[in-house]
């Protein structure tokens, strides 16, 4: 069976909720076997990042503003992956020439994980 967690805003907003979120992933792959985690940003990081923005240029491009918020979700990514690589004893997997990441603020940070381990990925939703 497929599970697909979604986490972000006040469920990631600090360590102890980013590693309280890796642990129902854990549980959930102990369960179902397959488990695709989402994260988006962090506590209310979104609003500040575009609060943030208009106050530089009250209208910013669409293309600025995806890249900022991106950058809001690059975060909780990497500290959930960091959370499930202590929790599974493993390192984290390494990025590859292969690897891609979106800068647009509609893309979602995913992270699967699976009895054999996890992997990361970045996909834009559109």
């Amino acid at each position: 069976m497929l599970t697909v967690l979604k986490f972000g805003g006040s469920s990631l907003a600090d360590e102890q909720r980013v590693l309280a979120a890796a642990e129902k992933a854990l549980q959930a792959r102990d369960r179902d076997r397959q488990v695709i985690v989402v994260v988006s940003a962090q506590g209310d990081t979104t609003d500040e990042l575009i609060e943030k923005g208009k106050r530089i240029c009250p209208t910013p491009a669409g293309r600025e503003l995806d890249a900022l918020l991106a950058a809001g979700e690059q975060i909780p990514a990497a500290l959930m992956a960091m959370a499930l690589a202590a929790s599974m004893g493993e390192p984290p997997p390494m990025p590859t020439k292969k690897s891609t990441f979106s800068a647009k603020a509609s893309s979602l940070a995913c992270i699967t994980v699976s009895m054999e381990g996890f992997s990361s990925t970045r996909s834009k939703i559109t």
